[in-house]
């Protein structure tokens, strides 16, 4: 049986497993241009991330109209993937960082080849959240994954995530396994079946520079290298180590810095340069033009957010009814804010910043003059 007959195969006993939940299901990347014996990079999730919906509200969505039945969804449905993935370059936050993190390594070319390159989840139902996850449809269905990976066999597999690569591991090797870790560093590797296997954080998180320049340079390192669990840190990826342990040290020296005292000093500066627009128990937010403001806070042991001025909860930022959308998230993306959320154009925790409290306030206001600035840029672009 060639590969195109074993993925058919797979979908129609996939889809039938998936639609007696009755709830959203999809893979990321189209199934049907794949025809090559080896697939040269699988990247793989721990499970879609958005609302999930029965099938009965699902069959109604603009993505998936005419693709849907009450009934659930056909195999056919299934191997063309999710309707969004064309627009993910544009539309999926994260797509840009695990790029930029490919491009360092030299690898970005393999997710330009939709032929040998896959993008599916461990779990394909959609959930808001990961601990969404029911446990027991998760131990069930995530077998079809691993079915399909034994289909594919993937020259590389990247785990976008340590729940995404523990379950990876223990589905081949049947228990947990710390050999592939690398102590005090973001990077997890193994070789299984003749599978090179990476792990490191799923890039919808923040990214230092620091760890970004490791991950990107140890992936570039060793996909021309065989591995073995004996393989020590090449001194060609030393100084980026030091680099990342030096900005972790930073990072844990300000974890004892008081985020109250943090949020104290910023919100007094802050009054003197923008207008306050509510002011309540641990929060401030203030306005930086009639289209922008940002939130900066004390809970979560504190941080600044930026969104429109006109935020409404019933209207996601994925829509199109706010002004320079991607303009703004980019820009935030660039200074490191985690720019995934439908609350927040770009959100950044304090003990992100290096430093004591004048240090951390400093660079805070240093980067929201910045954004102040970009504003002014974009509404006086012809």
């Amino acid at each position: 049986m060639n590969i195109e007959s074993e993925i058919q195969e797979w979908a129609k006993k996939t889809v039938i497993a998936y639609n007696q939940r009755k709830r959203s299901y999809y893979t990321q990347s189209p199934l049907v241009g794949i025809k090559e014996d080896k697939i040269e990079l699988l990247v793989l999730g721990i499970n879609p991330g958005s609302i999930s919906k029965p099938f009965d509200e699902w069959v109604n969505d603009d993505l998936w109209k005419g693709k849907i039945t009450k009934n659930g969804m056909t195999a056919e449905i299934l191997l063309q993937g999710n309707p969004a993935y064309p627009n993910r370059n544009k539309e999926w936050s994260f797509w840009k960082k695990l790029r930029s993190l490919l491009e360092i390594s030299g690898m970005d070319c393999l997710m330009d080849n939709e032929k040998s390159f896959v993008y599916t989840n461990v779990f394909l139902c959609s959930t808001k959240k990961e601990k969404g996850i029911s446990k027991d449809d998760y131990n069930n269905l995530k077998l079809y994954t691993f079915m399909l990976i034994d289909i594919l066999k993937p020259k590389r597999i990247i785990c976008l995530g340590q729940n995404t690569m523990d379950s990876l591991l223990v589905n081949y090797l049947k228990k947990k396994d710390n050999t592939c870790k690398l102590t005090g560093l973001p990077i997890r590797y193994k070789v299984i079946n003749e599978m090179k296997v990476y792990g490191f954080h799923h890039p919808a998180y923040y990214y230092s520079n620091e760890e970004k320049q490791l991950v990107g340079h140890f992936l570039g390192h060793y996909d021309k290298k065989i591995i073995t669990e004996a393989n020590p840190l090449p001194k060609e990826l030393e100084q980026y180590v030091v680099a990342y342990l030096n900005r972790s040290r930073k990072a844990n020296a300000h974890g004892m810095v008081s985020s109250d005292e943090i949020y104290k000093k910023l919100c007094e500066r802050l009054k003197t340069l923008y207008q306050v627009i509510e002011e309540k128990n641990n929060l401030c937010r203030f306005e930086i033009s009639k289209e922008l403001a940002f939130t900066v806070t004390n809970n979560e042991n504190g941080y600044v957010a930026f969104r429109h001025i006109k935020f409404d909860k019933k209207v996601q930022y994925t829509n199109n009814d706010y002004p320079n959308l991607f303009e703004y998230r980019s820009t935030l993306q660039d200074m490191g804010y985690e720019t995934n959320s439908n609350v927040w154009l770009g959100k950044k925790q304090f003990i992100q910043y290096g430093g004591n409290e004048e240090d951390v306030c400093n660079t805070i206001i240093i980067e929201i003059n910045n954004i102040t600035l970009h504003d002014c840029l974009v509404k006086n672009t012809p």
